[in-house]
């Protein structure tokens, strides 16, 4: 089974001067003349697009303070303190995990965020991260769990299909860990292990260069893996809602993954195998087409108008709008159980989604709950019709 060709018909979104100046500061590797920058209305962009702290890491202090003035850029270097801030964090806990993942002689692998920082792809403070994400053998991903909880970590949320329960350190950094790399499959059905990817040759030692020094036995994804997990993660797993992963920082990730032009079009060939049942070749070429275009600062992308928009300029209105436009965000409540990520058949997902959902939160009734889910179906309903 394969995904669904093109999911996404988001409304047009305005090309501002703040928009353009965002794109270009965040994104673009030349050195881009802007004609106008709206300065507080870029800087407030840049932070409901969860790019301020990475404009702040890539670009000098001195341009941000001539082109927004100097209340503007000290609110970007302040987004980048924060975002440095929730790394120490995150770094204090990996140290903790590691220890105790040493000691139960488990291997283990950053994914996402913290392996893009890792493995030296990411500018310096320019990529926030809520968790620490560490794909683990699925043999012993029990026990080292039992293990952090004895040591000291607290239980933060749920367990889902792919992962264990997380877990929080005591200085604040969250950890989740994972049996499986949800929708990256080297075999049919079936998402990858830790030991399938090791097989097969895509978890490595990490860089002598590498800031961290791992007692353990930790091990990066390479290139092309964290590319597949990333265009699963943003499209597939998170691709109807924006507001939960923001999609902008997935093509910052994707920039700093080179995955653009020639070398990024020979990626997509390796990789579409292992993803294609979540993310089509179109989705995966139209996230190719617009890392290039925004890293080479292209502007005939953002001049396409009307019904004639390109796949690459309908995702970059998608993940713009779904957390702009509270009508958008809105209607793709709606589509919340039309794929669901799991290795289980469709049909099975579905019905425990729904179970999920219709279940009363802390403190409420059940009865209450179908009132709220009822009310927010019709509030859907209104907004599709509009």
């Amino acid at each position: 089974m394969t995904a669904p060709t093109f999911r996404f018909a988001p409304p047009e979104v305005p090309v501002t001067p703040a928009f353009r100046w965002v794109l270009a500061r965040a994104y673009a590797t030349g050195d881009t003349a802007l004609a106008e920058t709206e300065g507080d209305a870029a800087v407030a962009l840049a932070q409901s697009l969860s790019v301020a702290a990475r404009i702040a890491s890539v670009q000098p202090q001195t341009r941000l303070a001539g082109e927004l003035g100097p209340q503007g850029a000290a609110e970007m270097k302040r987004q980048r303190a924060l975002a440095v801030a929730q790394e120490m964090r995150l770094g204090t806990a990996l140290v903790a995990v590691d220890g105790v993942a040493a000691d139960l002689r488990t291997p283990y692998a950053p994914l996402k965020g913290q392996a893009l920082v890792l493995g030296g792809f990411a500018p310096d403070g320019g990529r926030p991260s809520s968790d620490l994400d560490l794909l683990v053998p699925e043999a012993k991903l029990e026990n080292l769990q039992k293990e952090l909880l004895r040591q000291g970590f607290t239980l933060a949320g749920e367990a889902y299909e792919h992962q264990a329960a997380a877990l929080r350190h005591a200085d604040g950094g969250q950890v989740e860990l994972h049996r499986v790399l949800p929708g990256v499959r080297l075999e049919a059905k079936r998402s990858a292990t830790f030991e399938s990817l090791v097989a097969a040759g895509l978890l490595g030692p990490p860089p002598g260069a590498m800031s961290f020094r791992p007692r353990g036995d930790l091990r990066l994804p390479r290139r092309e893996l964290l590319t597949a997990h990333a265009l699963v993660h943003a499209i597939a797993q998170h691709g109807l809602a924006p507001q939960v992963f923001p999609g902008f920082l997935f093509f910052g990730d994707l920039v700093d993954l080179a995955f653009r032009g020639s070398g990024g079009r020979a990626t997509l060939a390796a990789i579409v195998p292992w993803i294609e049942s979540e993310v089509s070749y179109e989705e995966a070429a139209a996230a190719l087409d617009l890392a290039t275009a925004l890293a080479a600062g292209e502007e005939a992308l953002l001049c396409e108008v009307g019904p004639g928009r390109s796949h690459a300029r309908l995702l970059l209105d998608h993940f713009h709008a779904g957390v702009t436009d509270p009508r958008y965000v809105t209607s793709l409540k709606s589509r919340l159980l039309e794929r669901p990520l799991s290795d289980k058949p469709q049909a099975v997902a579905k019905a425990e989604l729904l179970a999920r959902t219709l279940a009363p939160r802390a403190g409420e009734s059940i009865l209450a709950r179908i009132r709220f889910l009822f009310r927010r179906f019709w509030t859907v309903r209104a907004a599709g019709r509009k």
